[in-house]
């Protein structure tokens, strides 16, 4: 549903197939949507489509979640600086939302927004051109180009659907290296209410542009369910997550203590 995070292909102008591939990781997930892969995309229908992309989040009340388990992570870092990892941030719509957050917070935030794909990294930074403390990076989230324990939180939002389950694997893996005192998973669940819900709205209220309204079903459809990601949290070694369920979507909290062994002298 939101910005690349990783492909295995270098870019092209080529839209490609939708069956069911295979990388180093194993299978795919089913079905492809406009931002699985490097491929060219109409600036304007990348431009609406990351829009829409916003608004669902907005919809489904992301935005305010998001800021209220983020502010006790930044409200301990008061008078000090924070780093905050976005992987596959698409448009970067949360920068403005987390500046504000650090205002209120007493934090000088500096937040890394990463994105695989080539245009949906260049429109991020022509969306937060005037925005202090932002880096637009384009890079993959499953390689992540940053050092251990280098970020506070990693944040990931509504992306983890792109990935098959090892890739979903290292992509945990890989932000709790990367990070020292938190992790933030968010994505829709699979289910059919979920999915005939989304289909009602978005028939009668919703998206209009075609690429946010196959994809957005596609998403559901492609989404873990909640028991699965609680699998996944386990075997991607994250200790005592905390979990939430909303209406279509959860979020992921990984606590401090599970980033121990990211620290200077923590044990492996």
């Amino acid at each position: 549903m939101d910005g690349a995070a990783h492909s295995g292909g270098a870019p092209s102008r080529a839209r490609g197939s939708c069956a069911t591939r295979m990388d180093e990781y194993g299978p795919l997930r089913p079905g492809r949507e406009c931002l699985d892969n490097n491929g060219w995309i109409e600036p304007a229908d990348l431009a609406q489509n990351l829009d829409d992309l916003a608004t669902i989040k907005r919809w489904l009340g992301y935005d305010r979640a998001l800021r209220r388990t983020l502010r006790p992570l930044l409200g301990a870092l008061a008078g000090h600086e924070a780093t905050l990892l976005d992987v596959a941030a698409g448009g970067a719509d949360l920068a403005g939302g987390l500046a504000q957050l650090a205002t209120e917070t007493g934090v000088s935030l500096r937040t890394v927004a990463l994105d695989l794909h080539p245009q949906v990294a260049a429109e991020a930074r022509y969306r937060t051109r005037g925005v202090e403390g932002v880096t637009i990076v384009r890079g993959d989230g499953l390689r992540l180009p940053l050092q251990a324990a280098s970020v506070d939180v990693a944040l990931c939002s509504f992306t983890l659907h792109h990935f098959a389950r090892g890739q979903a694997q290292a992509l945990l893996g890989e932000m709790r290296r990367v990070a020292r005192r938190g992790l933030i998973l968010a994505d829709l669940t699979r289910s059919r209410l979920g999915y005939w819900g989304a289909w009602l709205l978005f028939r009668l209220w919703g998206p209009q542009h075609r690429l946010s309204r196959h994809d957005g079903l596609l998403s559901i459809r492609r989404a873990y369910s909640f028991r699965e990601v609680k699998h996944l949290a386990a075997e991607a070694g994250l200790q005592q997550p905390v979990l939430h369920r909303h209406p279509f979507w959860f979020m992921l909290l990984a606590p401090e203590a599970a980033f121990d062994r990211a620290r200077p002298g923590g044990q492996e």
